[in-house]
């Protein structure tokens, strides 16, 4: 099932119009159209999509591991000094409250 999901997005990126949704695309492609090539593999195109797929896959970076590893020690560091603001008291009731 991976690999059908794998195929279904990779040929999304590649076909589908600019800012057009999967709500709009499926429909306009077809879903019979889809079944044919990316379940049947009646054109050939599944090993490239797979291929297409992992190298995106394995170029991934996760921002969340790199700030753990940062590239340099200022890195993740405040460009300017972080400054207190004071504390606004709010009023409750009222007109508008």
């Amino acid at each position: 099932m991976l690999t059908v999901a794998s195929r279904f997005i990779q040929h999304y990126r590649e076909d589908a119009k600019w800012l057009e949704r999967t709500y709009a695309w499926v429909p306009r492609v077809g879903i019979d159209e889809l079944k044919r090539l990316l379940i049947e593999d009646a054109d050939g195109i599944c090993d490239g999509l797979e291929e297409r797929m992992q190298h995106s896959v394995d170029g991934y970076r996760d921002p969340w591991l790199e700030r753990a590893e940062p590239k340099s020690p200022a890195q993740f560091q405040p460009a300017l000094p972080l400054v207190p603001l004071p504390l606004v008291p709010i009023r409750s009731g009222g007109e508008h409250g």
